[in-house]
C-alpha cells in the first residue's frame, strides 16, 4: 500500500503568505501540471517497474482505504500523449527546433529539476521513464539525486521545483490528509512545517475537519471523497501507482492467514498482521499440531 507520486511545487508559501523557496514559478499554471499528467504512463510503470505487483494510482489514498472512489468522469486522467501536446499548444507554449518548449511571456524553456531520493533505485527506474515521457510533450526535466535527509530539508524550503515523495498510509487518513491544510505550513521562518506540497486550500481545510468529527464511516467516506476530487484535480500530487505490500507464508503450513477476500485485480483487503496470525491455523486443521510460521 505505499504509493509513489510526483510533488509539484506550484508557488510554495508560509502560514501568513510569504513567498518562499526557488520553485519554477511555470508550474502555477494547471495547463503545465494538467499537460503533465497527461503524459504519464502509469500502467507502464506498474508492469515494468513494479512488475505487475501494484495498481497504478490516482487517489491520495491507497484504494483499499477509498470504498470505491474513482475520479469525476469530465476529470479522468489516462495516458495521453496528444492530449498532452494539445494542452501545452493551446497554453501557447511552442515547441523550438531542439523539441523543447517555452514560455512565450519570459521566453524560458520550460524545464524543470526532480528530486530524487539517490538511496532509492526505484526512483531511478522511474524517473527514466518520466523523462522520456515529458521530453515526447516539449518538457525538460533536470534529475537532482539527493539524500533522504536533504530531499527532505529541501522539501520544507521550498527549493525544488518536482519531487518524488512516497508514503505509507494506515487505515485512518486524517495523518496523511492532514498534510494537505494550511495549518501544515511553516512560519516565516521557515520553520515548524508539515506540508507535504505547500497545498492550501480553505475549501479543503473545511472537509478536513468535518470528516475528523463524523462518527458515521459512511457519511465520512462521502467527506473523505470530496477531499480526493481536490486533490485529484489540483495536480499538486500526481500519484503514480500503489506498490503491493509483500510477505511470505507457508502455505504446506499455515491455512486461513489472508483476512477478507481478494479482488477482481488480486488484491485483499488491509491486513494485520496480529489479525492474521488470530484467524490462521495449522494447514492440516485446527486440531493439527503442525507449527505456523513466517518465511
Amino acid at each position: 500500500d505505499l504509493w509513489l507520486a510526483i510533488e509539484i511545487n506550484t508557488g510554495a508559501k508560509t502560514k501568513s503568505g510569504k513567498p518562499i523557496g526557488t520553485g519554477n514559478p511555470l508550474l502555477a499554471d494547471p495547463a503545465i501540471r494538467n499537460a503533465i499528467n497527461f503524459g504519464i504512463n502509469r500502467q507502464e510503470l506498474v508492469t515494468k517497474v513494479l512488475d505487475g505487483d501494484g495498481v497504478a494510482g490516482a487517489a491520495f489514498l491507497p484504494q483499499q482505504y477509498t470504498d470505491g472512489w474513482q475520479p469525476q468522469a469530465a476529470d479522468k486522467v489516462t495516458f495521453d500523449q496528444a492530449k498532452a501536446n494539445k494542452i501545452l499548444d493551446d497554453a501557447g507554449y511552442v515547441k523550438g527546433t531542439n523539441g523543447y518548449r517555452t514560455d512565450p511571456k519570459s521566453g524560458k524553456e520550460l524545464s524543470f529539476r526532480l528530486g530524487t531520493h539517490s538511496d532509492n533505485a526505484q526512483d531511478a527506474q522511474v524517473a527514466g521513464y518520466f523523462v522520456g515521457w515529458m521530453k515526447d510533450i516539449g518538457i525538460k526535466i533536470n534529475l537532482v539525486p539527493m539524500s533522504f535527509s536533504l530531499l527532505n530539508a529541501n522539501l520544507a524550503k521550498g527549493d525544488w521545483d518536482m519531487l518524488f515523495d512516497r508514503w505509507g498510509p494506515g487505515p485512518d487518513p486524517t495523518y496523511l490528509l492532514s498534510t494537505q491544510t494550511c495549518a501544515t505550513l511553516p512560519d516565516d521562518n521557515g520553520q515548524n512545517g508539515n506540508t507535504d506540497a505547500f497545498y492550501c486550500n480553505p475549501e479543503f481545510d473545511k472537509l478536513f475537519q468535518l470528516q475528523s468529527t463524523q462518527v458515521d464511516a459512511n457519511a465520512r467516506m462521502q467527506t473523505i471523497h470530496k477531499m480526493l476530487d481536490i486533490l485529484y484535480t489540483t495536480g499538486n500530487d500526481l500519484i503514480l501507482f500503489y506498490g503491493n505490500g509483500l510477505f511470505g507464508v507457508r502455505t504446506d503450513k499455515t491455512s486461513n492467514f489472508m483476512i477478507g477476500t481478494a479482488d477482481k485485480d488480486g488484491n485483499f483487503p488491509p491486513q494485520n498482521v496480529f489479525l492474521n496470525w488470530r484467524s490462521a491455523e495449522p494447514a492440516g486443521g485446527a486440531g493439527s499440531s503442525v507449527n505456523v510460521g513466517l518465511i
